[in-house]
């Protein structure tokens, strides 16, 4: 189930919602949970990406550069 994160144009609030079925209205229908405006929209944000372990090849650093 993928989180979104949507910023409310009433209010300026950020929040996060989970939206199951993968459509990005779903999360709209409810609202702001601070105001309760239906004027909130999807907002681009950081995700955190983990890149200790496998797949790295040997003879590069972790961001794909050759070591020296």
């Amino acid at each position: 189930m993928p989180v979104y994160e949507y910023k409310c144009g009433a209010c300026g609030g950020r929040f996060d919602r989970f939206v199951r079925s993968g459509g990005e209205s779903e999360g709209r229908e409810k609202g702001c949970p601070f105001c309760g405006s239906d004027k909130v929209s999807r907002v681009f944000s950081v995700f955190g990406t983990d890149f200790s372990g496998g797949g790295e090849s040997s003879g590069s650093d972790r961001c794909g550069r050759k070591s020296a």
